[in-house]
């Protein structure tokens, strides 16, 4: 490390924790933090001498600030830094009677050229290349299953991906009517992946308190479609007068597949240790509410409609490997 180096990081040492501390509560995942916070460190902290701050990391000085951010993540992170940079929706699969996490890809990356550029595929679908057992978190012995069972494992975990990656497609597609709405949406997900996780962990009690997270995906997911609408999201946790209101404005909800979930109030007993429900009623309430959530998010109006998308990226110069 030279001493222009060893000064600059000296420097960012100083501000570098009280940034990550802001971004930390700010809830941003830590993939993004080294750009933000190097960002911050131009923007706010740095002056540059002889050059404008204007489109920034596009000059050559940017590089050594973000590489020293960079290490400083690495240092402060270590493995997690990298474990956080593929995004992903957590899903939830049953063999043997066993319930069994999946982790979907939400972003596919592959390279075009090597260090200079890669394509980058946001999917809303299942793509035929794909291994869907590739995201089985902890899988099960695979040469103990039959070619029949491992073909309607191979099923759930398509279709619980493809549920998964439609539905975040959906939301991040979407202009939302106000601020209000943009807050709801943002909070769908994690109850989704909450409640598989809760699922996957093969705990009683967790298992109780998927539910509570599988019935707010859902009831969320219908207001959203209201507001969406122009409706204000009433004050209830009722799906069914959640579905009559959506009847209404023109959007029409499996019934039957709703009736597959419990009521609000058999959520809240469960989740206050009053009631209980089995594995069975578990899966059936989680594969019923993605049903829902994917029909409503399908439901909202966007300008425009993708269909896998694609885009090849160059990988900007201060990212690729230093040749030091």
């Amino acid at each position: 490390m030279n001493e222009g180096s060893k000064e600059l990081r000296e420097q960012m040492n100083v501000w570098l924790p009280y940034i990550d501390d802001m971004l930390a509560g700010e809830g941003l995942i830590l993939s993004w933090r080294p750009f933000m916070a190097a960002s911050i460190m131009v923007e706010d902290i740095i002056k540059i001498e002889g050059d404008s701050k204007d489109d920034f990391f596009m000059k050559t000085w940017f590089e050594p600030i973000y590489r020293t951010t960079f290490d400083w993540y690495k240092d402060r992170y270590g493995e997690a830094l990298a474990s956080d940079s593929k995004p992903v929706g957590i899903g939830v699969f049953t063999a043997h009677g066993t319930p069994f996490e999946i982790r979907v890809p939400l972003k596919l990356l592959k390279t075009e050229k090597p260090g200079e550029s890669v394509w980058v595929t946001l999917p809303n679908g299942v793509l035929p290349e794909e291994n869907v057992r590739d995201w089985v978190t902890t899988p099960p012995n695979w040469s103990s299953l039959s070619a029949e069972e491992l073909s309607e494992i191979d099923d759930q975990i398509t279709s619980v991906g493809q549920r998964i990656r439609s539905i975040h497609m959906d939301l991040i597609s979407v202009e939302f009517k106000d601020d209000k709405a943009r807050d709801l949406a943002e909070t769908i997900e994690p109850h989704i992946y909450e409640g598989a996780s809760k699922i996957a962990s093969r705990d009683y009690a967790e298992l109780q308190l998927a539910f509570w997270e599988i019935h707010l995906a859902t009831e969320k997911a219908m207001k959203l479609a209201l507001m969406q609408q122009g409706l204000d999201a009433p004050r209830t946790h009722d799906l069914c007068d959640l579905r009559d209101l959506l009847a209404s404005q023109g959007t029409i909800l499996d019934q039957d597949t709703l009736k597959l979930l419990p009521s609000h109030e058999e959520v809240i007993n469960l989740r206050y240790g009053t009631g209980q429900k089995n594995l069975s009623e578990a899966m059936t309430a989680y594969e019923s509410m993605l049903d829902i959530v994917s029909a409503c998010t399908a439901s909202m109006e966007r300008q425009l409609k993708y269909d896998n998308p694609s885009a090849l990226m160059r990988i900007p110069f201060w990212m690729k490997e230093d040749p030091s």
